[in-house]
């Protein structure tokens, strides 16, 4: 019996376990919301030197980072779940019902009170409170508390030391590491960077500007002062300017295709059909267009101009040769006025849509079948233009000039890549000297011209010489020519420089080509190599372009008939009497007779060669020009 009443005497103490107090736990609890909402500047020390409710500007700034509603959570410089208070000295601020935020609002919690002044407005903040209060945060150090409205502990903060810190001993654990330093000058701020992370360690703040977080250095957006002091801080804003967003991929077919032409102030009537708005890309080599998309906005991104603009993908066998065009009509392939065609286009698309360029400003982006950008081009300055920070380094400076009713845009040179609006212009304006955008079109719609190439050049182009003649055999019983000029040569054409290609086995001399109308006259340089009229000096900075014949009229081979077994850093010299300049391979391409690149001028001193390549026996010419461009 004994044994069973010390039994029940047991179960009794356990039942009346509650009248004796419970131990409370070691931790405060962490609140669901942690994370949600951060502590993300403070400024403790005032900017004023004696400051009252009426011109305290101490405040502490909230980031929101997903959406919530903080009716009932509590602010305050204690612990007040566990009575860990600073007293009449610290302060308790309650948000009122209906403090429903958004992600990435800003909220300021000013001590003093609002008094109109600027000193207390953070004009660009999602809300601001007043506690009503004269300086209450210790300069020296002090703790910051934000609890949700069931008393969970959603984030916290300490500065400096001393007594006004309360026990950190109750966080949960990971929620603070060390503190963070204290500010030494009036007014200014301390700031969390990054900007709205969850700091949950003193070293992820700094004093505002000074870059000792290792985020992006802080700064100061405030305007504000008092007396001789300024406000070092950004109260209502974010504590750094925001990341570069993240640049597009630059496609490796980035220069093979470019947007080469573009007609964005259709012609006729806004009728559905009668829409000839277009864009012009320019083939510079072959390529398979195949799942590309040309729109006029960032798809990638999702930064379009949505149901005001369009986006076409190019279908499946969209394969193009180099030097070709390919013409997108924005609007139906239903042609009543007979608009909507360019005979010289390789390839003509349909978008089906009315109207979607702006006339007055909007951009151009071309994406491979992999997201990636190949080209990009914008013009005027308007809204439909869209953020062009994510565009990669180097792919676009500048707007192009926007034309008047049927006026297209024009790149030119024609083809070449140049990612700069400067270079673009409008079609039938003459702005010599130098090649301009011709218009070569002659459709009208109801007595009004359109003013475009569309489908051809954009301009008169100098060809590249054609230096070859067909690879055949001599007919049976033929006698090869002399090796010898077909023409009389003028001493002005004799310049007294040679060419020197230790690969080849080649050692020349150099003759001048001068230009004859819209190219070069080669058939009399028969196995000479000819510097090309208006082009560089060798020696020089500039591009001196030299042409030679790859085959002769006799079938064998001329100077440049082997030009192709160059190779990157192979040497070339050219002598001028006792004078030599050398020359290195860079580069070799091999383009269409109207490439305009290999005539131009980079920065430097260059030296180009020029021959035929591709004979064509169906059409009895040569389709290419090979190139190989050396650099001093």
């Amino acid at each position: 019996m004994e044994r069973y009443a010390w039994a029940w005497f047991g179960l009794l103490m356990v039942g009346l376990g509650f009248l004796h107090p419970q131990p409370r736990p070691l931790y405060l609890t962490a609140s669901p919301f942690r994370g949600a909402v951060v502590l993300n500047e403070v400024l403790a020390r005032q900017t004023c030197s004696f400051a009252t409710a009426d011109t305290n500007d101490e405040f502490i700034e909230l980031y929101v980072r997903q959406t919530v509603d903080l009716s009932g959570w509590i602010l305050s410089d204690g612990n007040v779940v566990d009575g860990d208070t600073d007293g009449a000295g610290g302060f308790t601020f309650v948000f009122p019902s209906g403090s429903k935020f958004r992600e990435g609002d800003y909220i300021v919690i000013w001590l003093g009170r609002n008094t109109g002044s600027s000193l207390t407005q953070a004009p660009e903040a999602a809300a601001q409170f007043y506690v009503n209060r004269g300086p209450t945060l210790t300069d020296d150090g002090d703790d910051l508390w934000l609890f949700d409205a069931r008393g969970r502990i959603v984030d916290y903060m300490a500065y400096g030391s001393g007594s006004r810190i309360n026990d950190q001993n109750v966080l949960p654990p990971g929620m603070w590491g060390a503190n963070a330093l204290r500010s030494y000058i009036k007014g200014q701020s301390l700031s969390v960077s990054p900007n709205g992370t969850d700091a949950d360690d003193g070293s992820d703040w700094e004093r505002t500007t000074t870059g000792y977080a290792p985020g992006p250095t802080t700064e100061d957006t405030d305007p504000q002062t008092c007396g001789t002091y300024e406000r070092i801080s950004s109260a209502g804003k974010p504590n750094h300017p925001p990341p570069p967003p993240p640049v597009l991929p630059s496609s490796p077919w980035a220069g093979a295709v470019v947007i080469n032409e573009v007609l964005a102030s259709q012609t006729c009537s806004s009728a559905l059909d009668e829409h000839d708005e277009f864009v012009e890309l320019y083939v510079r080599q072959d390529v398979n267009l195949s799942g590309w998309v040309l729109s006029d906005g960032n798809i990638v991104h999702g930064e379009t101009d949505g149901a005001g603009g369009f986006a076409f993908t190019f279908p499946p066998g969209s394969r193009f040769p180099a030097g070709s065009y390919v013409v997108v009509w924005i609007g139906t392939a239903k042609d009543p006025l007979r608009i909507k065609d360019a005979p010289g286009a390789v390839a003509q698309f349909y978008v089906g849509e009315s109207p979607k360029l702006n006339n007055t400003g909007d951009d151009l982006w071309l994406f491979d079948d992999r997201g990636r950008l190949v080209d990009y081009m914008a013009y005027g300055s308007d809204a439909g233009i869209n953020p062009q920070g994510r565009l990669p380094s180097g792919a676009w400076s500048g707007s192009a000039p926007y034309g008047a009713t049927g006026q297209s845009m024009a790149l030119v040179p024609n083809g070449w890549d140049t990612n700069s609006g400067g270079n673009w212009m409008l079609s039938g304006d003459a702005q010599p000297p130098g090649p301009w955008a011709q218009d070569v079109d002659p459709v009208s719609c109801r007595g009004r011209p359109r003013l475009s190439s569309v489908g051809r050049p954009n301009h008169c182009m100098a060809r590249l010489p054609c230096t070859g003649y067909p690879l055949m055999p001599l007919p049976s019983g033929s006698v090869a020519p002399p090796v010898a000029p077909a023409v009389s040569l003028p001493d002005t054409e004799v310049i007294h420089y040679r060419l020197a290609i230790p690969k080849l086995n080649l050692d020349t001399r150099i003759l001048l080509v001068k230009t004859s109308g819209e190219g070069w006259d080669v058939s009399w340089l028969w196995d000479q190599v000819g510097l090309l009229e208006n082009t560089g000096v060798p020696g020089w900075e500039g591009n001196a372009v030299l042409t030679a014949h790859r085959w002769l009229p006799s079938g064998m081979p001329g100077p440049f008939a082997y030009l192709d077994r160059l190779v990157y850093g192979d040497p070339i010299t050219v002598t001028f009497g006792s004078i030599s300049w050398t020359y290195y391979v860079v580069r070799k391409a091999i383009v269409t007779p109207d490439t305009e690149w290999p005539l131009l001028s980079p920065p430097g001193q260059w030296l180009t060669l020029i021959t035929c390549h591709g004979y064509d026996p169906l059409r009895g010419e040569y389709r290419y020009r090979l190139v190989v461009q050396a650099r001093r």
